[in-house]
């Protein structure tokens, strides 16, 4: 748990925030969301910006332009972006909230072509092997995959809402869903083929885990994790509600590891995992105990709520709004 630490604060309010983060490596990363700035009147600019960008020494705001398919018109849009994935510092995808892909590739910006209503929507995650084996999570059930020319919508065998998406292999992917409304979550696999609900191990839900499961990952050792309401593993097909080593928990249930919902997981290895939410939930799990990484949990952050997180090396980056402004915050070791 030997970290140093740095919250950063962008935009100057009117509802400013951070929706996804990827690291290329310790001086690049990049951030995307909604961030507005006032002008020399005091007034807020009408285009935000949407990308936020780590150059190895502070954050740096741009404005990234999708093209959105409206069917009978196209636009040209500054506004929100919703999800990113990088393959490397010179080929990264965007997805604006309300469906258009632009690609930064070799140092130009390329906002796709797509047919309406053909593409991934407001894609929440994004995930691939290739810049021809893309995966597209979002609304309703929706998974959309490009193979570099063509969209495709798969079946997924849900109508839950899907959040987060994780592969180890083109043969093994898994995406997270949830209803808000029956407080329920899922989690399908990909097989190379189909989409399959899991088996949780909790009979009476079938294959939905009790609670709002909003993220996913797994480790190098086979465990997977959902984060959301609660907290839990997987190992050998059994779902195991996850608590707290070390029972400090600053006045909550000593049971438990967080006390806000959970918005995302990921981690480099099973010995060195991250989780990241509401009320200031900022959490290190290193093999033995979780521990607050950051400002602590007292006084509370009622207000402060982390949504994303990426984890690369010795480095991980959670990204959240906090008062009205949009936050980041790097953890280095």
């Amino acid at each position: 748990h030997e970290f140093s630490w740095e919250i950063t604060y962008l935009g100057d309010g009117g509802g400013s925030v951070l929706y996804d983060v990827a690291i290329i490596n310790d001086t690049l990363a990049y951030a995307v969301g909604e961030i507005y700035k006032r002008d020399s009147t005091g007034q807020f600019e009408t285009d935000p910006y949407n990308t936020a960008i780590w150059n190895g020494k502070e954050w740096k705001l741009a404005r990234t332009k999708v093209k959105l398919n409206y069917g009978t018109s196209i636009i040209y849009s500054y506004t929100a972006l919703k999800s990113l994935f990088a393959f490397s510092k010179d080929d990264i995808w965007f997805v604006h909230n309300a469906g258009g892909v632009t690609r930064y590739y070799n140092g130009n910006w390329i906002m796709l072509d797509i047919p309406y209503g053909e593409g991934p929507g407001g894609a929440n995650k994004i995930w691939g092997t290739s810049p021809n084996n893309l995966y597209f999570v979002g609304p309703n059930g929706r998974i959309t995959h490009f193979d570099g020319t063509t969209w495709r919508r798969l079946e997924s065998g849900t109508d839950m809402g899907l959040t987060d998406i994780y592969g180890v292999s083109n043969n093994e992917i898994y995406a997270v869903g949830l209803d808000w409304g029956r407080v329920r979550g899922i989690v399908i696999k990909y097989d190379g083929s189909n989409w399959n609900k899991l088996v949780d191990g909790i009979p009476e839900y079938d294959s939905e885990l009790y609670g709002i499961t909003k993220s996913i990952w797994k480790d190098e050792r086979g465990s997977l994790y959902t984060a959301g309401n609660f907290l839990y593993q997987c190992r050998f097909k059994k779902w195991l509600f996850v608590k707290s080593l070390n029972g400090n928990c600053f006045g909550c249930n000593p049971d438990y590891i967080y006390r806000g919902f959970l918005h995302s997981i990921r981690g480099s290895k099973s010995n060195d995992i991250f989780i990241f939410g509401e009320i200031n939930t900022v959490r290190h799990f290193n093999g033995v105990s979780w521990e607050e990484v950051g400002l602590p949990y007292y006084p509370l952050k009622h207000d402060m709520f982390w949504y994303s997180c990426a984890v690369k090396g010795n480095l991980a980056i959670g990204v959240g709004k906090h008062d009205g402004k949009a936050i980041v915050i790097r953890i280095w070791r």
